[in-house]
């Protein structure tokens, strides 16, 4: 997923003031709870690529994804959460 989203971005390569994030994601009615658990202990970053897996249990109606601020890329957490709550939270 982090290697298809860097190769097809365009532009300038990553890691010149640029980079890429994504939310590859998981979603089924018969979630088994260890994905969610892996999903919300932590995004995975590698240079200039950050990724926040999403896993959705439609059955039980519950999104399991990283919520809180890491070390690396502390300043775009709020940002990642705001799309994530827009993208995968029904309102």
């Amino acid at each position: 997923m982090t290697q298809y989203a860097k190769d097809t971005k365009g532009g300038l390569p990553v890691g010149f003031q640029n980079g890429v994030g994504a939310f590859p994601v998981l979603v089924s009615d018969r979630v088994d709870p260890a994905a969610v658990q892996w999903a919300e202990v932590q995004q995975r970053i590698k240079f200039a690529c950050m990724t926040r897996p999403v896993v959705v249990d439609s059955s039980r109606q519950y999104v399991g994804m990283y919520r809180g601020k890491p070390a690396l890329g502390r300043v775009y957490a709020s940002y990642f959460l705001e799309k994530a709550t827009r993208y995968f939270y029904a309102q």
